[in-house]
């Protein structure tokens, strides 16, 4: 891979066929890319892993007010916001994702219809907006990741009870 630093390495040595230290001095310029992916690797599962709790709580949260028998009430919507957030009713900590802490989280519930035919069928959509939480915030930030935010939303026809 770094022929042309091992070939560098070799005109500079003291002895012409000294090969000692090549492959230390090698690691150590490989060693710090390589982190470098790793760590992103990890930053974009980490994404991946908070999307899919935003969209588990999103799930839970309109498919709790489709079956709702008010899902315009306060108390409904309510709970649905309880679910979204921390997956069980009545809310609080621990989140399902660690962004709905911070206050730049939005969750937009909207309640609308939807024509299918000749049919209006009502629907219940949640929307949320989440601030991503890296690992390594200072990381991220120098490359741009640090205001990155999760944008997903879920629907569902509504049924009631």
């Amino acid at each position: 891979m770094f022929v042309w630093f091992s070939k560098l390495l070799r005109q500079v040595a003291f002895l012409a066929g000294d090969r000692c230290g090549v492959a230390a001095v090698e690691m150590a310029v490989v060693l710090p890319v390589l982190l470098l992916l790793f760590s992103g690797l990890v930053e974009v599962a980490r994404a991946y892993e908070q999307a899919g709790a935003v969209e588990k709580g999103l799930r839970a949260g309109t498919l709790y007010l489709a079956r709702a028998s008010d899902p315009a009430s306060a108390a409904a919507q309510t709970v649905a916001s309880d679910l979204v957030r921390s997956g069980r009713l009545g809310g609080g900590s621990p989140y399902l994702a660690p962004g709905w802490e911070n206050n730049a989280s939005v969750l937009d519930i909207t309640l609308d219809s939807f024509t299918l035919g000749d049919e209006t069928v009502p629907v219940v959509r949640i929307a949320a907006e989440v601030p991503f939480v890296p690992l390594l915030s200072s990381l991220a930030a120098s490359f741009g990741f640090d205001s990155y935010t999760i944008r997903l939303s879920h629907e569902q026809a509504y049924v009631g009870t």
